[in-house]
């Protein structure tokens, strides 16, 4: 009936047929396709998404961590808290501690995120917390603190997690260790501490961070991957459940069913683990109105033409490909409607935007290296050159510092002030300033100028421009200091030095006579000296790395430079002997950071170092002594003790693996064996150059190879017992060490042992 209905029907409408199927079929397969492009596209947009999510979620939580660690440290040097930590204070000197225990509730702005805190006198016994003060011995929950600061890895306060439920309602007498706590023992370099301080987070607070109502969910987890906050209980649970599988960048199906995408896993914090997590219904929703657009603007192609969609294509290839070409090298959504020509100029002017952002802060960042002596000339070269910035033969440093009156207490205050004034002053000076920027509790600008009267003038300039954008916001008591000149870069910290001395000295000249003008260290600094004396920093770390390298012809070429620019300048004798001892200490130091006493350094004659060192004074004999006695002597030294000791730790380390069946990581081994990770893992490659995974590696694999030739137990059995949570990642460990699976290994060490001996 079908055959004899096809006949039936006209060869014209057939055509017509034909042409309608061969005209739909391919926009049936390109749609299909556009769905299965549109899906991935959308996916890889809500994966950066999401990422960018977890980062900004990571660096608040974060910066606030790190400002209590940071505030608390503050803390710690007030006088009244120095009181109670010092002095042999009794229970019942009560009125002594009230300053200190407000100020132990942490500054004001940081107190949301603090729930309490703890301050423990083991000296003295007392306890005086956010909930009152009592005798140690009468605390509910002694012999657990005890315990707690018997752990020596929080003495600097890092992060506790304790994994027990907060009480709210806790007794008076008892020491608040519940939830998430740093822990403070003090003094901080004392090995036995005197006083302790338990500040308890609040983790409600942070808990506000991660929940900003959007479709995307966030796991916080510790290091130990517990769960300390979460926005979805189910995914919160499988990331708990799965810690060794956990990857970015998969779909995974939770109990009930939902199937997630684990879009972004962030360790990379020094406190927490920040996961995070979308439904797949979230791209299907985008999807769905991207799919809808296409299909009405394929009907509308075709209703304009087909020529038109042929001849259209042809000459809109070039603009589209382009589109395309920009959008993948850009954050922005690939399948963004509007106009191509505005999308390719808005995506361009964001790119230079963000180039010339990332530019501003390099600068900014070399600036801070400049000032603080930590760059070497020839890398002060390279990255100026690099930043294509202007050279000019004269230079300055203009510096401007608050008053240390009482209404500029808090450095936050005086660095946000002094933001706000390069923001608004600076503005339309940008060209005259090569870069500025707010470091220690002063705004920076280094000016140039191609000779010395030009510099002067855009100095002058520039203290105008300030002056007259401080009366126009009814600003006061900001100081003004600038530099001699110099003419070269790295002479820039010592600059530095001289305009915060002349700002600070134009404060005093404000105090005395209320006239507020800039202080040139020109006019004030003693002509009979050409230039302050300063200590170039950044030679005395090179010349340590060398000598921790063991490279002795290079520290001492180091050393000798350092030398000749220490007596090159002119200063007096006792503050070149500063400088030099600080050389020789800084030497010294390399030994006694490998843990070997400086007693033990051979040097000739038998005679001490700093005996040696006293009886030194023209620069080439000290130059003799350093490179001819001091650092061929540490060089030697630290090979000696590092070759003796080397075989001896690498054995102990050797057995402690071998103990462990390979079930060991380098951090266990260095705490008890009382040695930095670091330094343990340099020992472990001296030899020959293999790491302390590769003889984790070799002792797990041996292991497995043994179960695998004398025992019948089943693959999965042995990858239970190397303590491996699933089977497949022992056997692709084992396949890349040996070249073949667990099973085939094992036939073919039958086969071997089944074969006749000839």
């Amino acid at each position: 009936m079908l055959k004899e209905r096809l006949k039936s029907i006209t060869y014209k409408r057939k055509i017509f047929l034909e042409l309608a199927v061969m005209s739909l079929l391919p926009i049936l397969l390109l749609t299909v396709f556009s769905i299965f492009i549109i899906r991935k596209d959308m996916q890889e947009r809500m994966d950066l998404m999401s990422a960018q999510r977890v980062e900004r979620v990571q660096e608040r939580t974060d910066r606030i961590l790190w400002s209590i660690w940071e505030s608390y440290f503050e803390i710690f040097m007030t006088d009244s808290v120095n009181a109670v930590i010092t002095q042999d204070l009794s229970y019942q000197d009560y009125s002594i501690y009230s300053d200190a225990a407000e100020k132990l509730e942490g500054q004001t702005y940081l107190r949301d995120y603090i729930r309490g805190f703890s301050f423990i006198n083991l000296d003295t016994k007392w306890v005086l917390s956010s909930r009152g003060m009592y005798p140690l011995a009468e605390a509910n929950n002694y012999s657990e603190v005890i315990g707690i600061l018997k752990d020596k890895e929080y003495y600097a306060g890092k992060l506790v997690n304790s994994t027990k439920e907060i009480v709210k309602d806790l007794p008076h007498s008892t020491i608040d260790t519940n939830g998430v706590y740093m822990l403070f023992c003090l003094p901080m370099n004392a090995k036995t501490p005197q006083c302790a301080v338990i500040v308890n987070l609040n983790m409600d607070a942070f808990q506000e961070f991660i929940d900003d109502g959007d479709e995307y969910e966030i796991t916080v987890t510790d290091k130990e991957n517990r769960i300390l906050l979460a926005t979805d209980a189910a995914a919160a649970e499988y990331v708990a459940g799965h810690p060794n599988d956990v990857k970015a960048r998969e779909w995974i199906t939770l109990e009930e069913g939902r199937r997630v995408r684990l879009s972004s896993i962030s360790r990379e914090s020094d406190y927490f683990n920040y996961i995070i997590t979308y439904e797949s219904s979230m791209i299907g929703r985008e999807s769905q109105r991207i799919i809808s657009f296409s299909l009405v603007l394929i009907g509308v192609i075709l209703a304009t033409g087909f020529a038109v969609l042929v001849t259209g294509r042809r000459v809109y290839q070039p603009i589209a490909g382009l589109r395309e070409k920009i959008s993948g090298g850009m954050h922005g959504d690939k399948n963004e409607k509007g106009d191509d020509i505005r999308f390719i100029e808005k995506n361009i002017s964001d790119m230079m935007s963000t180039i010339r952002n990332q530019k501003h802060e390099m600068v900014r960042f070399l600036l801070s290296r400049l000032l603080s002596g930590t760059i070497r000339k020839e890398e002060i070269e390279k990255y100026w050159n690099e930043l294509d910035l202007p050279t000019y033969s004269d230079y300055c440093i203009m510096a401007l510092t608050p008053s240390s009156s009482p209404g500029w207490d808090q450095d936050m205050e005086r660095n946000i002030l002094l933001s706000a004034i390069e923001e608004g002053a600076l503005k339309s000076k940008k060209k005259d300033i090569i870069v500025s920027r707010v470091w220690n509790k002063s705004l920076i600008l280094l000016i140039g100028g191609d000779t010395q009267q030009e510099t002067e003038e855009k100095v002058m300039q520039n203290e105008e421009t300030i002056r007259r954008y401080l009366k126009e916001n009814g600003i006061h008591d900001i100081q003004f200091g600038a530099s001699q000149m110099f003419h070269e870069l790295e002479y820039a910290m010592r600059a530095y030095h001289e305009a915060v001395e002349a700002a600070k000295i134009s404060e005093m000249e404000y105090a005395k006579s209320g006239n507020q003008e800039m202080i040139l260290y020109a006019d004030i600094a003693d002509h009979g000296m050409e230039r302050a004396s300063y200590y170039p920093v950044a030679g005395e770390t090179r010349v340590k790395e060398l000598v921790d390298a063991c490279m002795e012809k290079e520290a001492c070429m180091e050393a000798g430079r350092l030398i000749d620019e220490l007596y090159g300048q002119r200063m007096s004798t006792v503050e070149r002997r500063y400088y030099l001892f600080r050389l020789l200490l800084a030497i010294l130091e390399v030994s006694n950071d490998a843990g070997l006493p400086v007693s033990e350094i051979k040097v000739p004659e038998d005679k001490d170092i700093l005996f040696l060192f006293s009886e030194m004074y023209g620069s080439e004999d000290m130059k003799r002594f350093i490179n001819r006695q001091v650092i061929p002597g540490v060089i030697a030294s630290l090979r000696e003790f590092r070759s003796t000791h080397t075989v001896d730790i690498k054995e102990k380390v050797m057995r402690m693996i071998r103990k462990a069946k390979g079930d060991i990581t380098l951090a266990e081994c260095a705490e008890k064996l009382h040695y930095s990770t670091s330094y343990l893992g340099r020992i472990l490659r001296c030899e020959n150059n293999d790491s302390f995974s590769t003889y984790v590696a070799e002792q797990k694999l041996a292991y497995a190879k043994s179960l695998l030739e004398e025992t019948e137990r089943s693959v999965a059995d042995i990858a239970k017992e190397l303590n491996y949570a699933n089977t497949q990642n022992f056997i692709r460990f084992f396949n890349k060490w040996v070249g073949m699976t667990p099973g085939k290994y094992r036939e073919s060490r039958k086969k071997r042992t089944s074969d006749p001996v000839d």
